[in-house]
């Protein structure tokens, strides 16, 4: 081959090594933003789903959804049941939690008694003691609530749910308004 024959092969392999060089940059930078956005979900669905549990925890503390199951959280944020969370301490409401449907009853078992520990005094509140009280049956009963949480996070566009059970000890005159036997 003469020197004439290979004027401009250098050039073209080149051109084309730098064009694969080019694709694979690029390639791999849209690999690394995928893995991102991938990241930044993951994160962002943590957040929710530690807010959704935390909202649980905070129904679940008091034992008010057993008697006003509609109204179970303390200043809710734009409806009954709702809390509104900043997740990322910016001072801006990230994460919407709603309680729904509203806490509800899945089990009653009347306590006996006889099955009460009279050293406790919120056991011995539940004690019947007079003579007509011939079935056993105490004034309170152990209940089973299932309580669900849905969180919408405003920022990923994602929803989380979560769903507890409870076991909670109640008075009967809750138990018939909210937990029919």
């Amino acid at each position: 081959m003469t020197k004439r024959n290979q004027q401009g092969m250098a050039l073209i392999t080149s051109l084309i090594m730098l064009v694969v060089l080019t694709m694979l940059a690029l390639t791999s930078f849209n690999l690394g933003k995928s893995n991102l956005i991938v990241v930044g979900n993951m994160q962002q669905r943590d957040g929710a789903i530690a807010a959704a549990r935390g909202v649980i925890e905070e129904v679940i503390s008091n034992k008010r959804f057993a008697s006003d199951s509609a109204n179970t959280l303390d200043n809710p944020c734009e409806l009954a049941n709702q809390r509104c969370i900043d997740v990322n301490g910016d001072e801006v409401a990230d994460v919407t939690v709603a309680i729904t449907p509203a806490p509800s009853c899945k089990k009653v078992q009347v306590m006996k008694n006889s099955d009460l520990d009279l050293n406790d005094e919120e056991e011995r509140n539940c004690m019947i003691s007079s003579p007509d009280a011939t079935s056993g049956d105490s004034l309170c009963a152990n209940t089973v609530w299932e309580v669900r949480a849905v969180a919408t996070d405003a920022v990923a566009q994602s929803t989380v749910e979560l769903v507890q059970g409870i076991k909670v000890r109640v008075p009967l005159n809750d138990v018939e308004d909210n937990c029919p036997i």
